[in-house]
């Protein structure tokens, strides 16, 4: 029993290692998201919707709506941050 236990430890180890590895590796491009997107005038749905305290699925609604403003570039669709402001400004003033 003693034989299975090193290569057992040994396997153990490496897949913790590749875990870890691939752990650290997606924090790293979240971050570099994070980073672009704070940096760019428009934000994501669910961008918006963190920033806003909204779900995304309550963005969504808001953009069909038309209480929020947004543009389609391609395939996404991003809420510029002066709509942001006009949302919150629509909201208070209501």
């Amino acid at each position: 029993m003693s034989d299975l236990v090193n290569p057992l430890e040994a396997f153990v180890d490496v897949l913790a290692q590749r875990v870890a590895d691939e752990v650290l590796a997606r924090l790293a491009e979240r971050d570099l998201q994070q980073t672009v997107s704070a940096s760019s005038n428009a934000l994501r749905m669910d961008e918006a919707g963190r920033r806003l305290g909204l779900s995304e699925r309550e963005v969504q609604r808001q953009v069909l709506k038309g209480t929020l403003r947004s543009v389609k570039v391609g395939r996404v669709r991003l809420i510029p941050l002066s709509a942001l402001d006009e949302f919150l400004d629509a909201q208070r003033a209501s």
